[in-house]
């Protein structure tokens, strides 16, 4: 900005060099001095800009260091900051300058007026009362400060070195530095307190918000890890994620993920049963399965010629015909109404010496048996047939149990006929055999359905591992975890806008509006990439019960009130009461 001064010099110089040599005559009106008219303009304008409040963070302040002037220029928010900054410092000297008669109070209120532009910035009062914390923070250090009576003579201080012009009352700063310092020490003391409390009431309103979807949760939490993808708005709706879906399109994004998660469930049955998780899976594949199974049984044959019953089998045994014995206990007789073919099988069992290959082709009979029982009871809806379904699971479970514990035995004594590792073999070996049933149930076209496996559980059916992980996730997340039909589905709508943009911007000649065109057919794909990656899953279908953002800055309060209210409050309201 040119300066108004120089300029008026230059018109000085000017009208000077032009002003006539020769007097001009004397019956002539004396002429208008031009010196003393700009003369004159010179004093009213120095006069008006020595009136009118400056503000000094109008612009960039240069950068300096130590007095040396760097040549670069600081942002304005930074430089409004600094100012502010040391205008608190300036204000102190001020308001002492003042007590001790160095200055007027019409001096003060043009100096506040000259203040005023700064401080009615965000970035000037920012840096006022940062300034005003970092000039006040060494109070700190003298004793007795950081209490009640300590605060309220920092803030006394502070008030009556306040600057007052005419109609300003250094006593009422005095009185208002006092007390905020009183509040400010009061809140340090007690603010570590409240900030626990309120922090407690969030976490337990967290735990409480989140208790009806534990289950939900966990299973999600395993699934991500096995790389089962969701839509973010089945755990987690709000704006955002709700904005992000509609842009993808509902279905589409529910059938991208069907694609994906349909590969984590293969992937995972194969891995159960020892296939190979890159071939389709098949029933011969699955009877492969249980042939290699299967020959564990024979080894467990040959390693158990014959063994005796324990007490746990005997006690398993016996129950099977008792039916159920707090109904027997509470009304006579009801035990009779037990089916005959339940208590036969019981007093087939109850024997007190079983020949090993004979007891190991027990357990397959009655499984198969058990099997076919409850496919009968589906069928008619007979309680004796359950009874019956139920007796011969368990009865096969206690044969089981007693083979594992002879081979655990066997393998403890140091019998040449049981090696080690044989017992866990023979439980992974009827794991495997049953899941191989279960996800034959479960096949369809080359694949497993998810949501039959999540339908077993629902029957009760045992199920573990990976097999157990995929039906769990179809229980909870079954939009996403069927067969898929085909791809991802293709929006016709949003190819023929595509299209129709794409020939308006050929005919109009514009390639801004080709651009815009191929953006807004693309948003779609690219929305639904960015939520079914694994970054997006973690930001958007992740359940969250409480603000993190929230929770830091609770903290951040509950470990700085000790100290920042103490110097905050009193630089706030007594360093820059008026």
């Amino acid at each position: 900005m040119a300066d108004p001064f120089a300029q008026l010099a230059q018109q000085v110089a000017a009208v000077k060099s032009a002003a006539p040599s020769t007097e001009a005559p004397a019956a002539q009106s004396a002429p208008v001095d031009p010196f003393e008219s700009l003369a004159q303009q010179v004093v009213a304008l120095k006069a008006q800009s020595q009136s009118a409040p400056s503000n000094p963070a109008t612009g960039p302040l240069p950068l300096d260091i130590a007095g040396w002037n760097t040549g670069l220029k600081m942002p304005g928010w930074l430089s409004r900051g600094m100012a502010g900054a040391g205008e608190f410092a300036y204000n102190q000297a001020r308001g002492a300058g003042e007590r001790l008669g160095m200055m007027s109070p019409q001096e003060v209120a043009q100096d506040q007026k000259l203040d005023a532009p700064l401080n009615a910035t965000t970035a000037g009062k920012v840096g006022k009362l940062l300034g005003g914390i970092g000039w006040t923070a060494p109070a700190m250090l003298i004793p007795g400060v950081n209490t009640l009576v300590g605060g309220a003579l920092l803030g006394s201080a502070l008030g009556a070195t306040t600057p007052t012009a005419p109609g300003q009352s250094a006593l009422r700063n005095a009185a208002l530095g006092a007390g905020t310092g009183l509040l400010g020490n009061f809140i340090g003391e007690h603010g570590p307190g409240w900030f626990s409390s309120i922090l407690a009431r969030r976490a337990q309103g967290a735990v409480d918000a989140a208790a009806p979807y534990a289950e939900r949760d966990a299973v999600l939490s395993a699934a991500r890890e096995a790389g089962y993808k969701v839509p973010p708005t089945a755990v987690r709706r709000n704006v955002l994620t709700t904005a992000l879906e509609s842009l993808s399109g509902k279905a589409a994004t529910r059938q991208s993920a069907e694609v994906v998660n349909q590969g984590v469930t293969d992937s995972l049955v194969a891995q159960d049963l020892g296939l190979d998780p890159k071939a389709p899976i098949s029933v011969p594949a699955l009877r492969g399965a249980r042939r290699s199974a299967g020959a564990v049984y024979q080894q467990v044959a040959d390693a158990l010629p014959s063994f005796e019953s324990d007490q746990p089998y005997r006690e398993a045994i016996a129950a099977l015909g008792q039916g159920d014995p707090d109904l027997a206990g509470a009304y006579n007789g009801f035990e009779a109404n037990t089916p005959q073919a339940v208590k036969d099988l019981s007093t087939s069992l109850a024997v007190d010496t079983h020949p090993g290959p004979a007891a190991v082709k027990m357990t397959k009979a009655l499984r198969a048996a058990s099997k076919a029982t409850f496919q009968r009871y589906f069928r008619s809806q007979d309680p004796s047939d359950l009874a019956l379904a139920q007796a011969q699971r368990d009865g096969a479970a206690a044969l089981e149990g007693l083979i594992g514990r002879r081979l655990d035995e066997g393998a403890a004594n140091g019998e040449s006929t049981v090696p080690r590792g044989l017992a866990q073999d023979w439980k992974d070996a009827r794991t495997t055999i049953a899941k191989s049933y279960q996800a034959a149930g479960a096949l369809k076209n080359g694949h497993i359905n998810a949501v039959r496996l999540g339908a077993l559980l629902d029957r009760g059916a045992p199920m573990s591992d990976g097999m157990g992980l995929a039906g769990r996730f179809a229980q909870q997340f079954g939009e996403v975890a069927r067969v898929p039909k085909s791809g991802p589905g293709v929006s016709k709508l949003a190819a023929m806008l595509g299209l129709a943009g794409e020939g308006g911007a050929l005919y109009l000649h514009s390639p801004e509006a080709a651009a815009v065109s191929a953006a807004t057919v693309a948003a779609p794909y690219a929305a639904r990439g960015a939520i079914l990656s694994d970054l997006g899953q973690r930001a958007l279908a992740t359940p969250k019960y409480t603000s993190a953002g929230v929770t830091a800055l609770l903290r951040g309060l509950k470990a700085g009130s000790p100290y920042l209210t103490r110097l905050a409050l009193p630089a706030l309201t007594g360093g820059l009461a008026k």
